[in-house]
C-alpha cells in the first residue's frame, strides 16, 4: 500500500477508535446514571432502529464507495442519484416502521417500549444520508476528510446525550439526544461534501441491484449483532428482562469494541479490492486481501484474548461493581465478536469483489444458525446462552465466508500466521492471572499485556521488518 493510503488507513481507525471512546463514554455514563434496567431499554431501542437504518446505511454507503473509486470523475452524478434513490426509499420504510412499532413492542414482551421506538425513529431518515456522504469520500479515498466527519459525529453525539441526561431529561433525553447529534452530523456532512443540482444523476438501475444484496446483507450483520439482546429480552422473565438486557447490553458494549476499531480496515479495503477488481488486477487484489486480513487478525487475536481474561475487571472499572452479572457471557463473547469481525471482512471482500448476492446468501444461512441457537439456549441458559448463541453462529460463518474467499479469490490468512496469534493468545491467559489489575491498575495490566503479545509474534517472527515500514508510513506526517 501507497504511504497515502496507509496513513488514510491509519486516519480511519483513528476516527473509528474515537467513535469508541465517545460510545464508551456514553454508555459508561448512562450505565451508572439510567440505572440497570433503563439501560437496558436504551440497548434494545438503539439496536432496533441500527438494524432497520442499516438496510440504507451500509447499502448506500458501500455502493456509492463502489461506484465512485470505479468512476471518479462521475461522484457528483452518483451522489445526486443516491440522494434521490435515498429519499423515495427511507420515506416508505420509515412509515412502515412506525406502523409496526406496537407489534415489535409485543414481540419484545414489553409494551412500554413503544414511545420509546416512536422517539428514536427519526434516525431511519437521518443516518442515511451521513452515509451517502460518506461514501463518495471513501470512494474518491478521501480518507481523512472521512475521519474528521466521523469524528464530529462522536463528539456530538457524547455531549448531547449526556448532557441531556444530566439536566434531567432521563431515558427520554438520551435518546434525544442520539437523535440531535445525527442531525447536526448530517448538516456538517453537507456542507463539507457539498451538492451540485445542476448534474444530471446517473442511472439507478446498476446502483439498486448492487444495494440490495448489500443492505440485506447489512440487515443480516446488524441482527447477528443483536438477536441475543433481543432474546435475552423476550425469553427472559418479565420482572427482570429489562434488567438482564442491561448487563448483556454491558458486555455487548465492551465485546463490540473489537469489530467497531477494526472495521476501518473494512473501509480502506473495500474500494481498494472493488477497484483492483474492476481492473481485473487479481495480483493487486490478492496482496490487498491478505494484508487486510493478517492485520486484522493481529489485532483480534490481542483484542478478543484481552478482554475475556479480565471481563470482571473490566466491567467493574467501566460501569461498576453492580454490573459484575455481565463478566460470564462477556468472556464467551469477546472471541464471538472477535469472529463476527473477521466474518464482516470477508462478506465485504467478497462484495466487493463484485459477488454482493452470494455474500447475502452466504449471510442468510449464519442468521438462519444464530436464530436456532438462540431459540435452544437463551430460554434455559440466559445471558451465557445468548453469547454462545451468538459466539457458534459468529464462528460458523467466518469458515464458510473464508473459504469461499479462500476458493474463489485465491487469498487468505497463512497457516503459520493464525497459529503464532493462538500461541500469543495463550500467552495472555498464562501470564493474566499473575497480574493485578482492579480499579487503576487495569490500563498497567493491559499495557504489560500487550507487550508479552508483541513479544511473542515477534519472538515467532510473525512481526518482520515490513510490518514496521508500514507503521512508519502510517505514522509520517
Amino acid at each position: 500500500m501507497s504511504g497515502t493510503i496507509e496513513r488514510g488507513a491509519f486516519s480511519l481507525f483513528l476516527s473509528n477508535f474515537v467513535f469508541f471512546i465517545s460510545s464508551y463514554l456514553v454508555y459508561f455514563a448512562l450505565g451508572r446514571l439510567l440505572g440497570e434496567a433503563s439501560f437496558g431499554v436504551y440497548g434494545i431501542v438503539i439496536s432496533l432502529v441500527t438494524i432497520i437504518n442499516m438496510v440504507l446505511m451500509t447499502a448506500m454507503e458501500q455502493t456509492v464507495s463502489k461506484f465512485v473509486s470505479e468512476k471518479p470523475e462521475q461522484h457528483e452524478r452518483i451522489k445526486k442519484a443516491a440522494l434521490m434513490l435515498h429519499l423515495s426509499i427511507s420515506s416508505l420504510i420509515f412509515i412502515a416502521f412506525l406502523l409496526f412499532t406496537p407489534m415489535i413492542a409485543l414481540l419484545l414482551n414489553d409494551v412500554s417500549l413503544t414511545p420509546f421506538i416512536y422517539l428514536i425513529s427519526p434516525l431511519i431518515l437521518l443516518h442515511p444520508l451521513f452515509r451517502i456522504f460518506s461514501g463518495v469520500l471513501n470512494g474518491l479515498k478521501k480518507f481523512s476528510l472521512q475521519a474528521k466527519l466521523v469524528g464530529v459525529y462522536s463528539i456530538a453525539k457524547v455531549v448531547l446525550i449526556v448532557g441531556l441526561v444530566l439536566l434531567g431529561f432521563g431515558l427520554g433525553g438520551a435518546i434525544s439526544g442520539f437523535v440531535l447529534s445525527s442531525v447536526l452530523v448530517v448538516i456538517a456532512a453537507f456542507f463539507v461534501v457539498g451538492l451540485d443540482i445542476s448534474k444530471k444523476p446517473v442511472n439507478q438501475a446498476k446502483m439498486i441491484a448492487f444495494a440490495l444484496p448489500i443492505g440485506g446483507l447489512a440487515v443480516i450483520t446488524n441482527l447477528l449483532m443483536s438477536l441475543d439482546l433481543f432474546a435475552v429480552k423476550a425469553f427472559t422473565e418479565p420482572s427482570i428482562s429489562s434488567t438482564l438486557a442491561g448487563y448483556y447490553t454491558a458486555a455487548g458494549t465492551v465485546a463490540k469494541v473489537i469489530p467497531t476499531l477494526v472495521i476501518a480496515i473494512s473501509f480502506v479495503a473495500f474500494p481498494l479490492v472493488s477497484g483492483a477488481s474492476f481492473k481485473k488486477d487479481s495480483k493487486k487484489t490478492g496482496f490487498y486481501i491478505s494484508n487486510a486480513l493478517r492485520y486484522s487478525l493481529l489485532a483480534i487475536g490481542f483484542m478478543a484474548c484481552l478482554f475475556s481474561v479480565t471481563a470482571s475487571e473490566l466491567l467493574e472499572f467501566v460501569y461498576g461493581a453492580r454490573y459484575a452479572p455481565a463478566a460470564i457471557p462477556l468472556e464467551v463473547l469477546a472471541f464471538g465478536l472477535g469472529a463476527f469481525a473477521l466474518f464482516s471482512i470477508f462478506v465485504t471482500i467478497i462484495s466487493a469483489a463484485g459477488k454482493p448476492k452470494t455474500a447475502f446468501l452466504v449471510g442468510n444461512v449464519v442468521l438462519l444458525a444464530d436464530i436456532v441457537l438462540n431459540f435452544i439456549f437463551v430460554p434455559s441458559h440466559g445471558m451465557l446462552g445468548a453469547a454462545i448463541a451468538t459466539t457458534a453462529a459468529s464462528f460458523f460463518g467466518l469458515i464458510i465466508s473464508g473459504l469461499f474467499v479462500k476458493a474463489r479469490l485465491g487469498s487468505f490468512v497463512a497457516l503459520k500466521t493464525i497459529a503464532r496469534v493462538f500461541l500469543a493468545g495463550a500467552a495472555i491467559f498464562a501470564v493474566a492471572d499473575f497480574l493485578p489489575g482492579t480499579g487503576l491498575l487495569l490500563p498497567f495490566k493491559y499495557f504489560t499485556l500487550l507487550v508479552v503479545y508483541l513479544g511473542v509474534l515477534l519472538g515467532l517472527r510473525e512481526l518482520k521488518h515490513f510490518d514496521f515500514l508500514v507503521l512508519k508510513n502510517v505514522l509520517r506526517k
